[in-house]
């Protein structure tokens, strides 16, 4: 048995303490984020749109690809945490957006594509400092991978390292976000798991359209 734990799916009884075993780690890893992309690429195309002249300039950036860690703590199980970003995904059109850059132009998916049970969960809990120190690097190489070969522009994984201590890490295209984009990402993560309501719909499109022809720094803080 491992005791760092990967599922899709109703969460199963914790694991005794047996040695970590970072093989293995590494395996549940990949396979959950490769069912999590055969999810994605099984969903329709809802809505498609072309790049902004900004974005097709954008392209040619050397290295677009960047990492957000957001937290979310608090007593939130599994369920609870996978739920709100599911409801998130599914509210913010950015985050279904898959680019293709043959016709330079955003297919955005369908949300009902996009459900709880699809989404990873790490549980870190029972680990020494050393062995989630491990799992934190696996984590990260896998989601730059994940990343490199997803229809998406973004992958996804949620961690629990504590009962109460839980972060949602991202790693994506800078296409379709910036450090502003996941400041407003992370307030409605917790808005919806407080029960404050459900997320702001957020349509991409919008953003594309204004930022056409070129970047207002003024854009961020009227979207």
């Amino acid at each position: 048995a491992n005791p760092s734990r990967i599922f899709i799916g109703e969460e199963q009884p914790a694991a005794g303490n047996a040695r970590f075993d970072q093989g293995a780690f590494r395996t549940s890893l990949e396979t959950a984020l490769a069912q999590n992309e055969r999810a994605v690429r099984a969903a329709a195309i809802a809505e498609r749109y072309a790049f902004s002249e900004v974005q097709k300039s954008g392209i040619e950036w050397h290295n677009r690809v960047s990492r957000h860690v957001v937290p979310v703590n608090g007593w939130w199980s599994a369920a609870e945490l996978r739920g709100a970003f599911a409801a998130l995904v599914r509210s913010q059109d950015m985050l279904r957006a898959a680019a293709d850059f043959d016709a330079q132009r955003w297919d955005v998916l369908e949300p009902a594509a996009f459900r709880a049970d699809d989404l990873p969960w790490l549980d870190l809990r029972d680990l020494s400092d050393s062995d989630a120190d491990a799992a934190w690097s696996a984590i990260i190489a896998a989601l730059h991978r994940a990343q490199a070969a997803s229809r998406l522009c973004h992958v996804a994984v949620l961690i629990s390292h504590s009962d109460t201590e839980h972060r949602l890490v991202m790693v994506n295209d800078h296409l379709i976000s910036d450090g502003r984009s996941f400041e407003a990402l992370a307030d409605e993560l917790r808005r919806v798991l407080t029960g404050e309501g459900e997320p702001t719909r957020g349509r991409y499109r919008d953003f594309v359209e204004a930022c056409a022809q070129e970047h207002d720094p003024a854009l961020l803080d009227r979207l």
